[in-house]
């Protein structure tokens, strides 16, 4: 995994919901195993997927991401803020 990608696992209780996170260079991306919020991976179709699904497949193989327990109360909160933060014009 690239040095400058971390992958966050929210996960929701009593619900149970995951949401992943990729912290990329310049933005964080809602990420999964099958999509991801990033400009590659909605525009470019990059075969393989992008880096940040590449990073959290690695991530999940290997057991290196940190994990946040949270109350479903939080979920639209943080989802909102990472969503905020892919449509942003500004990088961090």
């Amino acid at each position: 995994m690239q040095k400058d990608i971390a992958v966050i696992k929210y996960f929701f209780k009593p619900s149970g919901r995951v949401l992943y996170v990729v912290k990329g260079t310049h933005h964080d991306y809602i990420t999964g195993r099958y999509f991801c919020t990033c400009y590659d991976y909605n525009f470019r179709k990059k075969p393989g997927g992008c880096v940040h699904m590449r990073a959290l497949a690695e991530a999940l193989e290997s057991g290196n991401y940190e994990e946040f327990d949270l109350d479903d109360e939080e979920y639209s909160q943080i989802f909102k803020y990472e969503l905020y933060d892919v449509l942003s014009e500004e990088p961090r």
